[in-house]
């Protein structure tokens, strides 16, 4: 497992005593602190001397983000050949979250699955948004559709990311993920099953993305130019790794590159023919009124 923290500490023992209960798996631990101040260190130094048949390893991360921060972890030389799950430092997993994904039906590239969402205090659950019916790399230009927090690698996919690793800044470590792996051509696999409480507590890097707020949080990034910019920064790391892709995507990344910022119906028209939408109708409609608009 991979873990990256930063001033975690109210929430993350919980977190790591889900970790050590999982149930049918031969674990191990690398986690990657970018500086925490608040008590951190010491929660995992103590996890790490509860637990010393295991391999739990501590490191620096590199300061730069969540990102990053995980992108260094996947990329590390010393990192053991085997399937990689992602953890964040505030969820709590379920014991068979590990067990349940290695024994995905022809354990895929890339698992994700559902979540229980709840509040800060693991309460008032509610199972997050249903999986997509369909994933591929058109999709994955314009939006993720797997959590980071679920995600589970095989060593293939580790193997893919290191060769493709961006030299830039990325928004965020999970949609390049799911981004890289679709552009190779490769299986993704989204669990209906949740496999983790996603604890939402006002402190999430991006949250849950269900209700009105969200959506407005959401319009609200796309119309002042976030979104634009975190496409811009996805294609630019996505063009530096093109000759991992099929040719097809590489053909499609190509034109939605060539494509942003431009304005005008004839730029919504192609974006609609090459399959480029979000998961939901309110979604996709708003994707192309700011693309219509050169705003991305």
């Amino acid at each position: 497992m991979l873990l990256a923290t930063f001033d975690g500490a109210r929430h993350l023992r919980p977190q790591l005593d889900s970790i050590a209960a999982q149930r049918g798996v031969d674990w191990a631990l690398r986690v990657s602190d970018d500086g925490s101040s608040d008590g951190t260190m010491d929660i995992l130094a103590a996890f790490a001397d509860e637990h010393a048949d295991r391999d739990i390893r501590i490191v620096t991360g590199p300061k730069r983000g969540v990102a990053r921060n995980f992108l260094s972890m996947i990329a590390a030389p010393d990192l053991p050949p085997a399937p990689v799950a992602l953890s964040d430092q505030d969820d709590v997993w379920m014991p068979d979250r590990l067990a349940r994904a290695l024994s995905a039906p022809g354990f895929p590239m890339l698992y994700g699955s559902a979540t229980m969402v709840c509040d800060e205090h693991l309460e008032n659950g509610r199972l997050s948004r249903p999986a997509p019916p369909a994933t591929g790399f058109a999709r994955a230009l314009a939006q993720n559709v797997i959590a980071g927090n679920t995600m589970v690698l095989s060593v293939a996919a580790c193997q893919l990311l290191r060769r493709a690793m961006p030299q830039g800044d990325i928004p965020f470590h999970d949609w390049w993920i799911y981004q890289i792996i679709t552009g190779a051509g490769q299986r993704v696999h989204i669990d209906a099953e949740p496999g983790l409480y996603y604890r939402q507590h006002g402190r999430n890097t991006l949250g849950d993305p269900r209700g009105a707020r969200a959506m407005l949080s959401r319009l609200h990034k796309a119309f002042d130019g976030d979104y634009g910019k975190w496409l811009a920064q996805n294609t630019a790391a996505l063009t530096e790794a093109k000759d991992l892709l099929t040719p097809e995507n590489r053909a499609l990344l190509a034109a939605f590159g060539r494509d942003l910022g431009r304005a005008g119906p004839a730029r919504i028209l192609r974006m609609k023919k090459s399959g480029i939408h979000r998961e939901s109708l309110t979604g996709t409609i708003a994707l192309y009124a700011v693309a219509g608009l050169g705003r991305i």
